[in-house]
């Protein structure tokens, strides 16, 4: 369904053309490659510095048919092609004019006044046509002068959107949850097992945990992972699971969401390691990149119901769910029987896990 716009295209700028191809209902669909052809014929299918195209030069045409991905480099050999062959619309472009312009600043306040932001009127015209150097010894002009009658505002600092660090494990559990716990557990397990943590919030209980290697998931928004792709037909991927179904331990989190421990249960996967290519002799077993980890609890969006939610590392920071470029590992205790998650990037936040 497309978007239903304030105004029509027609009276809108050539750099609002290009947020409305980008929107995620109107831009091409299918991986984000360069589709244009090179010199010798071939489809570039480059992945660097990648844009929305219009296939006939025309910014104003958002059709499914007109738009395509393409790099940097082609998007530029093409638009010179049509340049050259006087196909498609030549973009609108102010440009400062080394004659024109206010001549002072009254002029300039006139025309700053006047002029509709968006709107191509000659308030606009002669702002764009004085040079930039004057432009801004206009700007410091006006503050000072405004600083003198005291009717300057600073404009509130903006928030950065980083996340504030969580003065405790009640504050994570309650974000996490959307409601704070009712009780605190003693788990029984000493301190130092989990970097002297003192607390840790609980998350949900464990369902299963995933590891593989040069494979793309196929996920089900209802099933989960419902199978995967391989990445390399020279060098098969593969994908293990390890379910807790008896007595399944705890999915937890220190204060600051950056650490996710696992908390008690049986954590013994012994059954499951012959399957694996690790060395049966060591007592630390690295199991491979946990590609995505299941687990069951209650949140406020979902009115606290009981539901498995899966999260699929890689998701947000790779290229695909299940991307293990910066994917957590996955270490066992074969003494202990203990499972551990090492490194990675995720962060656990009120919308769940994120990477």
């Amino acid at each position: 369904m497309k978007p239903q716009w304030r105004k029509p295209v027609s009276k809108i700028t050539d750099r609002a053309k290009r947020y409305r191809a980008n929107h995620p209902a109107i831009r091409p669909r299918g991986p984000k490659v360069c589709a244009l052809k090179l010199p010798n014929g071939r489809i570039c299918r480059s992945r660097r510095f990648v844009t929305v195209h219009h296939r006939n030069g025309d910014e104003s045409d958002f059709s499914r048919r007109n738009l395509c991905w393409a790099c940097k480099s082609c998007n530029t050999r093409d638009g010179a092609k049509k340049a050259r062959l006087g196909i498609g619309k030549r973009t609108r472009q102010y440009n400062p004019d080394k004659k024109g312009g206010a001549k002072n600043i009254a002029e300039y306040a006139i025309a700053a006044a006047s002029h509709t932001r968006g709107a191509h009127d000659e308030g606009g015209a002669i702002i764009h046509h004085t040079p930039k150097s004057k432009r801004r010894f206009y700007a410091r002009e006006f503050a000072d002068i405004k600083r003198q009658r005291g009717t300057d505002r600073r404009n509130p600092k903006k928030k950065t959107g980083k996340r504030k660090r969580n003065a405790s494990a009640e504050e994570l559990y309650t974000e996490f949850h959307g409601r704070g716990p009712n009780k605190t557990l003693d788990s029984g397990m000493p301190a130092a097992d989990y970097n002297s943590h003192k607390k840790l919030a609980q998350l949900g209980t464990l369902v299963s945990l995933y590891v593989g290697e040069r494979i793309r998931l196929r996920m089900s928004e209802s099933k989960g992972i419902t199978g995967y792709d391989n990445l390399d037909d020279g060098n098969p991927g593969w994908l293990g699971q390890f379910e807790f179904n008896n007595n399944p331990p705890e999915l937890t989190a220190e204060k600051n969401g950056h650490q996710i421990f696992f908390l008690g249960g049986n954590q013994d996967i012994s059954r499951y390691l012959g399957s694996l290519d690790v060395d049966l002799r060591k007592e630390l077993l690295d199991l491979g990149p946990c590609v995505c980890v299941e687990y069951s609890t209650e949140k406020h969006f979902d009115d606290y119901r009981r539901i498995v939610y899966f999260h699929a590392l890689g998701e947000e920071s790779g290229k695909f769910p299940g991307d293990n470029g910066l994917n957590p590992r996955l270490m066992y205790n074969r003494v202990n029987r203990r499972l551990y998650l090492v490194g990675g990037r995720y962060t656990v936040k009120p919308e769940g896990i994120v990477d």
